[in-house]
């Protein structure tokens, strides 16, 4: 997989977001409890932008309307069969690097990378 650069660590700092277009598609990449999170930074409901969103406790919340989704596999937290598309993020050489696919549903890996 293709390993796209997005900027430096230190413009992410810890409890914040940022948004990158990978591959021609909006991500939104969080720096959340030590580890870097890629989710799909389109709300599948209305189309609100993610990484404007609130997060607590692993959990973004969509600032249109509300929505929430698990950070580690973009799970809607009402119907957990509803999820945000999921992106590999690692940092590398103080670099954060976002993979250019999503990452399948099935995944053995809580989706985030250490700080």
């Amino acid at each position: 997989m293709a390993w796209i650069d997005i900027g430096p660590a230190a413009d992410l700092p810890e409890g914040s977001a940022m948004e990158a277009v990978v591959s021609g598609r909006l991500v939104a990449v969080y720096h959340a409890e030590g580890k870097f999170y890629g989710l799909d930074g389109v709300c599948s409901h209305q189309g609100g932008p993610l990484a404007e969103g609130k997060v607590d406790s692993g959990v973004v919340t969509c600032p249109w309307h509300g929505w929430q989704y698990r950070l580690p596999d973009g799970a809607y937290t009402v119907s957990p069969s509803v999820r945000q598309a999921c992106f590999p993020v690692r940092i590398e050489t103080d670099r954060i690097l976002v993979g250019e696919r999503a990452l399948g549903v099935e995944s053995d890996s809580d989706g985030g990378s250490q700080a």
